[in-house]
């Protein structure tokens, strides 16, 4: 079992004597077990059909390496050697992970860099630097064609509109799109709403990353009107924090421009929570 561009040959486990001799001088242990370890790995197209079992509801293969595999533990071994061997008080057999120190704090500083890492997706990408929006629902925008229904565009909005955060006037840039959705518009994707839909995917591009917010320091709002719609900005030291953005109303685009402006500053403050 392999995937198309890795060939798996005999993989040698650690023994307990090597184990033995590694942790002399410890005072401090830890046990960690990777859950579901085998499944953590992807087979490729080739080596899933290898795995095909029938059913009464027909045919299925794996999609994940199981278990029961001949080859599965020398798989998973030398994948979790390749990501752990290297740090110094740790030692992996199969799905276990054991860290040792020789005292709590030397003990602590090994779990932290097997366990923790620069960067997660939690509902948008969080790293050392800030927050920036998740890559898959980046590419899944990027790789979207032009609509040819108001079905396929409530999708597309409601996938950029997840991004709202990360990109300014929002509102704004898809009001061409918005506005095939309504019922007395017939519906023609013409140049307008390519050139939104492209400058979403051009703000995108450039990967925008939002400041981590600081209770202590400083908060500017900026914020502004345009003819349809209304933006915001939560800024410290001169960073973004959020952006915040919605079209207006009908009866609101009737509004005189100070009404508008005042109306930003009333929609920022309540968006923001001030």
């Amino acid at each position: 079992m392999k995937r198309s561009d890795e060939n798996i040959s005999n993989y040698q486990r650690l023994k307990k004597k090597e184990i033995a001799s590694r942790v002399s001088g410890a005072k401090v242990f830890s046990k960690l077990d990777a859950q579901h370890g085998y499944w953590q790995i992807p087979l490729d197209e080739q080596s899933q059909l290898l795995t095909t079992f029938s059913t009464p509801f027909g045919r299925y293969c794996f999609t994940r390496m199981p278990l029961g595999i001949k080859s599965a533990q020398e798989v998973f071994q030398k994948r979790i050697s390749q990501h752990l061997d290297d740090i110094e008080g740790v030692a992996t057999e199969i799905d276990d992970i054991l860290i040792w120190g020789s005292d709590e704090q030397e003990h602590d500083a090994r779990q932290v860099e097997v366990q923790c890492v620069r960067s997660i997706v939690f509902l948008s990408q969080l790293t050392k630097d800030g927050v920036k929006p998740d890559e898959s629902k980046i590419k899944a925008i990027q790789d979207m064609p032009t609509s040819s229904s108001k079905k396929e565009i409530e999708r597309l909005l409601g996938t950029v509109n997840y991004l709202e955060k990360c990109v300014p006037n929002l509102a704004t840039i898809t009001a061409p799109i918005r506005e095939l959705l309504k019922k007395d518009i017939e519906f023609y994707w013409s140049h307008e709403q390519t050139k939104a839909l492209d400058e979403i995917k051009e703000i995108l591009t450039q990967q925008p990353v939002l400041k981590l917010f600081y209770p202590t320091i400083p908060v500017i709002v900026r914020c502004d009107a345009s003819q349809n719609g209304l933006g915001a900005v939560l800024i410290q030291e001169e960073q973004p924090i959020a952006y915040a953005s919605r079209s207006m109303t009908e009866s609101e685009t009737r509004y005189a421009q100070i009404e508008k402006e005042l109306l930003s500053v009333l929609f920022a403050l309540e968006r923001f929570n001030a």
